[in-house]
């Protein structure tokens, strides 16, 4: 089938709303090159921040109350990642209680 080749040569960024130069053999990309390079370093910094969050959920709980002022986005994403072995958890305590009930019975 091979590569699709644009025909426009110039986009807006959406971040700054720069105008550059589109790469003929990447149709979909949106962002510039210094843009890209700081969603990318965002984007591997939330990625961080949900990994740690998850595996110990009291330090993202933590983590959203110290960044919910400074860092409104961060604290967010952990504050979400924490709650989710939160539920995880209370969901299977539910089970095991429900199940030890009616094996009393």
């Amino acid at each position: 089938m091979g590569r699709v080749r644009v025909w426009v040569t110039d986009a807006r960024c959406i971040d700054c709303e720069g105008i550059y130069k589109i790469d003929p053999y990447r149709p979909l990309q949106q962002r510039c090159k210094p843009c890209s390079k700081a969603y990318k370093k965002k984007r591997k910094r939330n990625d961080r921040v949900q990994i740690i969050s998850f595996l110990i959920f009291p330090l993202g709980i933590l983590m959203y109350f110290l960044w919910k002022d400074t860092k409104p986005h961060l604290a967010k994403t952990a504050l979400r990642s924490a709650l989710i072995p939160i539920y995880i958890l209370s969901g299977i305590l539910l089970l095991a209680f429900l199940f030890t009930r009616m094996m009393l019975k």
